[in-house]
């Protein structure tokens, strides 16, 4: 049977043959992010860009560049570091954490203190952030701030708390802005090249007239998009931006077919850094969706437009962001492998002309060639999948993993399994490193919206370790973040159980049957402490 197609009737028409970034998903998407604020990142995805492990890779970074541009700081004048859409926080919690240990090594070579900012253009989002437990002692030190900012409309950044201003002119020292996960929402356009001649792709989005709800948008994965296309000369059409135009006539030397996309919004909000950075430069580091090769570019194609978790986001163009670092007179160091599903930058225009030898070195090494942004995260599923027949061997790798992760929570809960299941076969020196391993992991833990319940891990190997108090305090912990589930309350009785407290252990083991009446263990729980309790 044929599916019947959609008629010109069944559609309702969003925006028609408009280039991409007029179209009307852009203020849809936005009002979506503004509407969410920081509940968006339940649903949406941003552990891939936001572990403890990139946060590391950019700390080294930084402390790179900054050690490679001594000469040119001011060690009384604050470095500052603003996170665009720094979202959830998370990773703001891990970069500050990573910073204050690695700043710690070169405490002799008198570098400026570093000062970082959380940025987001909805109020919502930092009143949750003015209220997170886990930012406060770095807001109390006075070494992290927030701030109201839209890098498209904002000619400065200002401070909530300290009421601090960026703004054009008035900074000593290079402005460090942090963008992930945040180009593949901002406006794209595009682009066909053929043999010379460049079109301009039109972009129509649709939906059914049933999808169209009485209030507000249609959801995302319910538009139709259709392309059409419109020949331009580039001295002509003067409405795209500078760059766009001189871009386009760089690729139009080096292909002779191309489909091309163009990160407008990031060109856009690149721009507007580098004028509240002037004259002391900018320097930006950037992963996410994206791809570092033009080879990405070859041939006619269509823009696939992919709706999930309940947005859209096109990948990233960072060979056009390196181009407009060249042309502004600054370089970049991009990520070489295409084949990965995150792609990162390193991108600088300075002041004073300077090399970074390190920094080059720091990102080859780390960023590019170890890429953990990238493998660690794909032999996460290894440890997911692993059986534990080689228990001892299986707890020195999952350690070792947690160890390489930075102690990210949400890799030490994949490897926890395997550290259970082999603890009863670790030395003193293991239980040692295992012991520093956990208290670095909890100390790491930033917010339930990880959806990994490292407490309760953390719980089950001190329970493992026989130290009974601190598994305690972990399950409950487990409780007060995750809610009452039957593990956490199995283990909170068993605690007090050991502990010989009867009267908690059998109100913990009840509260526990009553999530899983079918468990056996719990029965013969209540029927232990049931008896000691008759013998009082």
């Amino acid at each position: 049977m044929k599916k019947k197609k959609n008629t010109q009737e069944d559609l309702e028409i969003l925006s028609a043959h408009q280039r991409l970034s007029l179209s009307a998903i852009w203020p849809m998407l936005s009002e979506y992010y503004k509407t969410a604020s920081i509940a968006a990142w339940d649903e949406i995805p941003f552990y891939p860009t936001s572990n403890a492990f990139i946060a590391d890779n950019y700390a080294e970074l930084i402390l790179a560049m900054m050690r490679d541009y001594q000469a040119h700081l001011d060690s009384t004048e604050p470095l500052w570091v603003v996170e665009l859409a720094a979202g959830s926080g998370c990773f703001s919690f891990y970069l500050l954490h990573a910073l204050r240990k690695h700043l710690s090594y070169f405490e002799s070579l008198n570098l400026p203190k570093i000062r970082y900012i959380m940025a987001d253009f909805t109020e919502k989002t930092i009143n949750s952030w003015q209220h997170n437990p886990q930012l406060k002692p770095f807001v109390d030190a006075g070494i992290l701030d927030f701030a109201l900012f839209a890098p498209d409309t904002h000619t400065e950044v200002r401070t909530v708390i300290q009421q601090s201003i960026l703004k054009s002119g008035d900074l000593h020292h290079p402005l460090i802005v942090i963008a992930n996960y945040f180009f593949d929402s901002l406006k794209h356009d595009a682009f066909r090249i053929t043999t010379g001649q460049v079109e301009e792709v039109l972009h129509t989005f649709a939906c059914k007239k049933q999808d169209i709800p009485k209030t507000g948008y249609p959801r995302f994965d319910a538009l139709i998009k259709s392309e059409s296309y419109r020949a331009i000369r580039l001295d002509k059409d003067l409405t795209y931006h500078p760059i766009i135009t001189w871009l386009l006539e760089q690729y139009k030397k080096e292909h002779t077919r191309a489909s091309v996309l163009m990160p407008t919004g990031a060109i856009e909000c690149i721009e507007h850094m580098a004028h509240i950075a002037q004259p002391a430069g900018l320097v930006l580091l950037s992963s996410d969706k994206g791809f570092t090769s033009t080879h990405y570019l070859e041939g006619h194609y269509e823009q696939p437009f992919v709706a999930h978790h309940g947005v859209f986001s096109y990948s990233v163009n960072y060979d056009a962001l390196e181009k407009m670092f060249q042309h502004m007179g600054g370089q970049g160091f991009l990520t070489s492998d295409q084949s990965l599903s995150v792609s990162s930058g390193f991108f600088f225009k300075l002041k004073h002309n300077t090399e970074l030898i390190q920094t080059r070195a720091t990102f080859a090494e780390k960023t590019d060639r170890q890429n953990l942004a990238n493998h660690l995260y794909f032999l996460q599923d290894l440890f997911a999948h692993a059986k534990p027949d080689k228990s001892n061997e299986l707890f020195r790798a999952a350690l070792g993993y947690v160890k390489l992760s930075n102690y990210d929570p949400i890799a030490f809960c994949l490897c926890a399994p395997h550290l259970d299941a082999g603890i009863q076969t670790i030395s003193e020196e293991q239980k040692a490193v295992l012991l520093s391993a956990m208290y670095q992991t909890r100390a790491h833990f930033y917010s339930p919206q990880q959806k990994f319940d490292v407490f309760y891990w953390l719980g089950r190997l001190y329970y493992g370790l026989s130290m009974y108090q601190e598994a305690l305090i972990m399950f409950e912990d487990s409780v007060t973040y995750f809610k009452d589930n039957s593990g956490n309350l199995y283990f909170i009785a068993a605690c007090y159980e050991v502990k010989s407290q009867w009267a908690q252990a059998l109100n913990y083991y009840q509260r526990t049957q009553q999530l899983d009446p079918n468990c056996q263990l719990t029965q013969s729980g209540i029927d232990r402490v049931s008896k000691k309790l008759a013998q009082l």
